[in-house]
């Protein structure tokens, strides 16, 4: 089943790939997308105990783009029950000078307090100049360097601060994760909600991404322009049906990730 469900998502991208118009030379984007230098997302488990949207799952609470724009979750100034994006520019320069990045370099790429439930998860990834790269930290509790706990710290304050000259921000896009189910004798048939592999892979995937090249086993990633399908998302965004089945037997544990991508 595996080894068919590859092919098959092959032959549907292959399909499609084909089935635009060639250009005669590939020419570089004029416009290419701008690169991510900070981003810190958090992921609240009480979303779902409560059943609440999984759009509050996982929310990237700061994105700092290197064209100066930032991203943020915040507080309605004028609602403190209500969050909502922001977008604002600040001067990158003069904003990552607070930053040691040789120092980050150095952090564990995990920090995970033993004993603790039920609380929330911090993923933060700052780009590396000096090796061109990235590097996430996973945070789950307090036991931090006092450094790095510094670095959250001055991210949550700015979020938490009312900027003037912010403006609302709607996302763009979601990328929707699906990792086979192993424990199908142990999932309700009302868990379940059925959407067709042809329907996710070519028609509402703007791209597709196999996690491992070589296998499904760690998952597929959809990403999915939110405005054009949320009528068609709408199934997916409550924790009532954790899985979608795209073909008998195959069965997929889901989630949905907000990315604010620029417009």
């Amino acid at each position: 089943m595996r080894r068919f469900l590859i092919f098959l998502v092959c032959i549907l991208m292959t399909n499609h790939a084909f089935a635009q118009t060639p250009s005669p030379e590939t020419t570089p984007d004029p416009n290419p997308a701008p690169k991510i230098l900070i981003q810190m997302n958090t992921l609240n488990p009480w979303a779902i105990m409560m059943n609440d949207s999984m759009m509050n799952y996982n929310i990237p609470n700061f994105v700092l783009y290197d064209n100066g724009v930032v991203l943020y979750y915040g507080v309605n100034p004028d609602d403190p029950t209500l969050y909502q994006y922001y977008r604002v520019e600040v001067d990158v320069e003069a904003f990552m000078t607070q930053f040691d990045l040789i120092e980050f370099a150095t952090f564990e790429d995990e920090y995970i307090e033993k004993n603790l439930m039920d609380a929330n998860s911090t993923y933060l990834t700052f780009y590396l100049p000096q090796t061109d790269t990235d590097k996430t930290i996973q945070i789950y509790g307090y036991d931090t360097p006092d450094s790095l706990q510094a670095i959250i710290n001055s991210l949550y304050e700015f979020v938490q601060t009312p900027h003037e000259d912010a403006q609302l921000f709607t996302p763009n896009y979601v990328r929707l994760h699906l990792v086979p189910a192993t424990d199908l004798a142990l999932i309700r048939e009302d868990d379940i909600v059925d959407i067709e592999l042809q329907f996710l892979v070519e028609d509402l995937a703007t791209t597709l991404e196999l996690k491992n090249p070589d296998t499904l086993e760690d998952g597929i990633e959809l990403l999915i322009d939110y405005e054009r399908f949320v009528t068609e998302l709408e199934p997916l965004l409550g924790f009532d049906t954790p899985y979608i089945r795209t073909s008998r037997p195959q069965v997929w544990r889901y989630w949905i990730e907000t990315i604010p991508f620029l417009p």
